[in-house]
């Protein structure tokens, strides 16, 4: 794994562990109250309520694991590479690569946008 900015890298890392330990409690150690979550197939998340309530009720992933392939930041912007694998909550073996752009401000994360790696067009 490549780490350009060990510093602001750090939100990211617990990010993905709170993510894969389901520990949904944790993000408001991670996110901005006014958090903006876009994510493929689901409208605009707004607010770290409507963020927790997805995670909590609506994702379709019953358990998994991130890991992290490649981290770059710059300033109080991330993006990272890289792959989950995991189960749905239909027992469906899940395995894809993924891309997070993350805006900081004030040292918690306040702008999420994800991108899969699918075959759609």
């Amino acid at each position: 794994m490549n780490i350009s900015n060990p510093d602001s890298s750090s939100l990211v890392f617990k990010l993905y562990e709170v993510v894969d330990s389901e520990n949904w409690n944790e993000f408001h150690d991670i996110f901005d109250e006014n958090v903006v979550y876009k994510r493929p197939g689901y409208p605009r998340f707004n607010g770290l309520d409507e963020l927790i309530n997805y995670y909590k009720n609506d994702r379709i992933i019953s358990r998994g694991k991130h890991e992290i392939i490649n981290l770059v930041s710059a300033d109080n912007k991330i993006v990272v590479y890289g792959l989950f694998k995991g189960n749905s909550k239909t027992g469906e073996e899940l395995e894809l690569e993924y891309s997070d752009y993350f805006e900081l401000c004030e040292n918690k994360l306040n702008y999420r946008k994800t991108y899969f790696h699918t075959p759609l067009v």
